[in-house]
């Protein structure tokens, strides 16, 4: 399930066998249907995602009511 996620990270550093699952029993994953929000305004950010599938953005408004967009990922199973 995670097998993206863990190519990723080889491209980085390299895992033991037993990091990956130590690391593996503390990975959940949830879907997001199309516009539907991780955080509101206001809410801390207390996880690390990783997006498998899909589309992804993070954007901010400005107090005229401008959005603004930081970046822009593709995934679907996001990790947390």
């Amino acid at each position: 399930m995670y097998e993206l996620f863990f190519e990723n990270l080889d491209k980085h550093i390299k895992l033991e066998n037993s990091e990956i699952l130590q690391i593996t029993s503390k990975l959940r994953s949830s879907k997001l249907k199309k516009n539907e929000s991780l955080l509101k305004a206001g809410e801390v950010c207390k996880h690390i995602y990783f997006v498998n599938k899909g589309c992804f953005s993070l954007f901010y408004h400005t107090e005229a009511g401008e959005e603004h967009n930081i970046i822009f990922l593709s995934g679907e199973l996001v990790v947390r």
